[in-house]
């Protein structure tokens, strides 16, 4: 654990500490507007909706096509497989557990209560974000507990203008929010989510190398840890709010 808190790892904990309490001071004390009432039937709605599976599904298409140019197709299909598990285990688990957002029914794909093309989507932008670290020379260098949050702050950037933008074209629906209807948890839940999985699977992936593991036991492992890593994001989000509660911000 003492290799994980290196002097690089303290300052991006401190910078991204800071980060979090004056964004949500700043989301929760200066208005923005909300979008109009997304669930009211719009011409254009279900044409976007409609356009973004079809956009997903081709940049995830676009990623494993990628992924096997750059890694062994072992480390692609365990990577998208457990990506693409622990995606659709947050995401369904928290629609059932919180109620406070729910994805467009007319969608042309659907996995239960979760449009598809979201935990596609999810499993591109990490991978995109994971290769984008592994191709710098010094960041591929990094332990786990950097690579992740630098994974977590990047991928934080790219779900800051997506859901304020999917939200007003009723793509999915929010209760109540912050941020052009887009509240503060949604940001924190992206934020951990993305951290726990890169985390992990750096953590995870390291020690297979090292114990030379098979394909067979690495998939379980990998797959197995999505739970802990769910558990993991629950108590960062539900300790982020309470920090955020305690300080008076939300």
């Amino acid at each position: 654990m003492r290799n994980l808190f290196t002097p690089r790892a303290r300052k991006l904990i401190i910078f991204i500490l800071a980060c979090f309490i004056i964004g949500s001071i700043l989301i929760s004390q200066i208005s923005t507007p909300d979008p109009d009432d997304a669930r009211e039937e719009k011409e254009d709605n279900n044409l976007i909706l409609h356009l973004f599976e079809i956009g997903g599904v081709a940049v995830f298409i676009g990623a494993v096509i990628h992924a096997l140019r750059h890694w062994e197709k072992r480390e692609v299909m365990i990577f998208f497989l457990s990506c693409f598990l622990y995606a659709l285990l947050f995401e369904d688990l928290n629609i059932q557990m919180s109620g406070d957002y729910s994805y467009n029914k007319e969608a042309w794909m659907m996995v239960h209560n979760t449009m598809l093309v979201i935990v596609l989507g999810w499993c591109a932008i990490v991978y995109c974000i994971v290769q984008t670290i592994e191709s710098n020379p010094e960041a591929r260098k990094w332990n786990p507990l950097e690579k992740g949050l630098v994974a977590a702050i990047l991928a934080l950037t790219i779900d800051i203008g997506i859901d304020a933008t999917a939200f007003a074209y009723g793509l999915w629906y929010w209760k109540e929010g912050y941020f052009f209807g887009v509240p503060v948890v949604n940001f924190v839940g992206w934020f951990g989510a993305v951290f726990w999985f890169v985390f992990g699977t750096e953590i995870l992936r390291k020690r297979g190398q090292g114990q030379r593991w098979g394909q067979g036991k690495e998939m379980a492992v990998r797959v197995g840890a999505i739970f802990p890593e769910y558990i993991g994001l629950l108590l960062f989000v539900g300790l982020s709010l309470g920090f955020l509660q305690a300080l008076g911000i939300l």
